[in-house]
């Protein structure tokens, strides 16, 4: 699967004849690709034009879901895949731009296992309005840092730990990306905010992990069980447990861990995971039962988790601006976070929103594959059920 998202800015044009060998697939590309736009801010005209004639007039749009301020399209050429495109501008000179092949064989989405849920989050607490599987246990990646960040934050209220306590990074601590914090040398030392931002913002592992450390894992497993609706028998994993227990070699040691209770698990993560070496990935390896080792939620759990963070008056300091991704933006949804996460055969993304009535909505999703390498459009493929539901949720809600 190709997935580009990054930073569009002035300045660094790109030929017409590259954008159409991107979208053909005939470059080389990676998640997070920086893809850098011609000259101008982009408006929504412009770009839909843009993706409409690209390649003397060969794409042409056959979904259109911009709205106001995102462009939101899906284009195809004769003899070629459709394409899912997104594009947000940011001010005058900087926008964000997304661009996912659909499946070669769309049906194959059907061999996916989708859940989500949006609800209602009122007074009253959260009222799940729409949802699928929604009461199902998914892998949900880097949307478990939720629960990391909530679990640091009852720990700060609780006044045992503060913000701007300091955290040292050791060795043991520098994980693999997403985040750059693996870079820091050992000894290095950052804030307790610092480590939520990086958390949220850039998804960064090692400043995860570190806040696993200071709060403690079974704080954290605590408030995932509770709130996410991660497996109680399943101990909260560090990424850097993760990353060596999926990739690693030692097949009768994974094998144990799978199949282990929560004390074997444990024991297994204490013992015999730090003797572990990093591995040393490019992506394109698959990890091992990416199904059974992972961080788990429920989609309509995840409700539960925002009205804390919302509820907590740091939680504004740390998320600015933390807004969604361009696939994701309704008209009239005004994002107050966001969190996505993926990995090989899953993807799973949660995140809360104020409606232009005043009332704020949670929305969460899911999609995994029992085969860690089949992937197909489901970034867009879930923002779109989230359009579908979207002016029916608000009729609900605003009336």
């Amino acid at each position: 699967m190709l997935l580009l998202t990054g930073c569009v800015t002035s300045g660094s044009a790109t030929a017409a004849t590259d954008l159409v060998a991107m979208l053909n697939g005939e470059l080389d590309l990676r998640a997070d690709f920086v893809q850098m736009f011609p000259d101008k801010r982009v408006t929504i005209s412009d770009t839909i034009e843009a993706l409409a004639t690209i390649g003397g007039g060969a794409w042409e749009v056959v979904d259109d879901r911009s709205t106001a301020t995102v462009t939101r399209v899906t284009i195809q050429a004769p003899g070629s895949r459709r394409y899912d495109i997104a594009y947000r501008s940011v001010g005058d000179t900087y926008g964000m731009f997304v661009a996912m092949p659909r499946s070669v064989d769309e049906a194959s989405v059907g061999e996916a296992k989708v859940g989500y849920s949006i609800a209602h989050l009122g007074e009253s607490g959260c009222e799940q309005l729409a949802g699928e599987n929604s009461d199902d246990r998914f892998p949900v990646s880097s949307v478990s840092k939720l629960a990391v960040v909530g679990a640091t934050l009852d720990a700060v209220e609780a006044g045992w730990l503060r913000m701007d306590d300091q955290l040292e990074i050791h060795a043991q601590d520098r994980s693999l990306p997403s985040g750059t914090w693996h870079t820091l040398p050992v000894g290095a030392k950052r804030s307790v905010a610092e480590a939520m931002s990086a958390a949220l913002h850039s998804s960064d592992n090692t400043a995860n992990d570190l806040l696993i450390r200071a709060v403690g894992r079974a704080s954290v497993h605590d408030f995932a069980v509770n709130l996410l609706g991660h497996d109680p028998e399943l101990p909260f994993l560090t990424t850097v447990e993760l990353f060596k227990l999926s990739w690693s070699a030692d097949t009768e040691l994974r094998s144990r861990f799978v199949s282990g209770d929560f004390q074997e698990r444990l024991t297994i993560l204490v013992e015999d995971v730090p003797t572990l070496p990093m591995p040393v990935l490019d992506y394109d390896e698959e990890p091992v039962e990416h199904l059974q080792i992972q961080w788990f939620g429920r989609p309509d759990a995840l409700c539960a988790v925002w009205a804390v963070l919302l509820a907590d008056s740091r939680w504004d300091e740390l998320v600015e601006p933390l807004m969604a991704p361009p696939e994701f933006e309704l008209q009239g949804w005004h994002s107050l976070g966001h969190k996505a996460g993926y990995a090989p055969g899953n993807r799973g993304f949660s995140g809360v929103a104020e409606l232009d009535c005043g009332e704020i909505v949670s929305y969460s999703g899911a999609v995994a594959f029992g085969d860690a390498g089949l992937d197909v459009e489901s970034a867009f493929y879930l923002a779109n059920i989230l359009s579908n539901e979207s002016l029916a949720v608000e009729e609900t809600v605003c009336g």
